[in-house]
């Protein structure tokens, strides 16, 4: 079997033994216990405000998506860009309006 190339999916890498989990990759038992801790620093620091543990985990979700494709973040923001322009806000002329 050849490796997929840029832009072509294979379902097949998804199941494959060669996959390894994030603890056996140099690093990600590092980087899941610094994100747990980042997230129970900021319940600890807003007094338990989940809505705010809910906006961090938004921001490294939309982070992860740029990262690993670039037109999903551009994607994203288009889509906020939509939402929150239907709205009219006190004192910020819209560009579009």
């Amino acid at each position: 079997m050849t490796e997929p190339g840029a832009g072509r999916f294979d379902p097949e890498l998804l199941v494959s033994p060669r996959r390894t989990s994030w603890f056996d990759r140099p690093g990600g038992l590092i980087l899941i216990l610094v994100i747990s801790l980042l997230l129970a620093l900021v319940m600890v620091f807003t007094y338990g405000n989940l809505f705010a543990v809910a906006g961090i985990i938004g921001i490294f979700a939309v982070v992860a998506f740029t990262v690993y494709n670039i037109d999903w973040g551009f994607y994203i923001f288009i889509f906020f860009v939509f939402l929150f322009d239907q709205f009219d806000i006190p004192g910020f002329p819209s560009v579009t309006t």
